[in-house]
């Protein structure tokens, strides 16, 4: 039995042991009630503590994505440029041999 399971068993005996006929019965059961709200409220922030983490893990990873595409972008662009400088010498090189051949 794990350590949840224990404490689920014990939970259940003491709201078993509740007496009705007891003259706290009524404190008993409002301790109990504020107890498992307790529990409640600490149970939801830890779901909302953990969406809220996925959400920036989502975030961040969004961002980087689009970081390394712009990134790639920018090295075709570069690379675009480079070609387009070298299409231009040749082709420049090729009109000055030309003009420089006796022939």
């Amino acid at each position: 039995m794990t350590e949840e399971q224990k404490t689920n068993v014990d939970k259940i005996n003491s709201i078993q042991n509740i007496d009705v006929n007891n003259p706290d019965f009524y404190e008993n059961v409002q301790c109990e009630i504020e107890s498992d709200l307790a529990r409640l409220k600490k149970n939801v922030e830890v779901v909302l503590n953990l969406r809220l983490a996925a959400a920036e893990v989502e975030v961040e990873t969004a961002a980087l994505y689009h970081a390394e595409l712009f990134y790639d972008l920018l090295d075709i662009q570069n690379e675009s440029e480079q070609e387009s400088e070298e299409e231009d010498k040749t082709e420049n090189g090729k009109d000055n041999n030309t003009d420089d051949e006796p022939f």
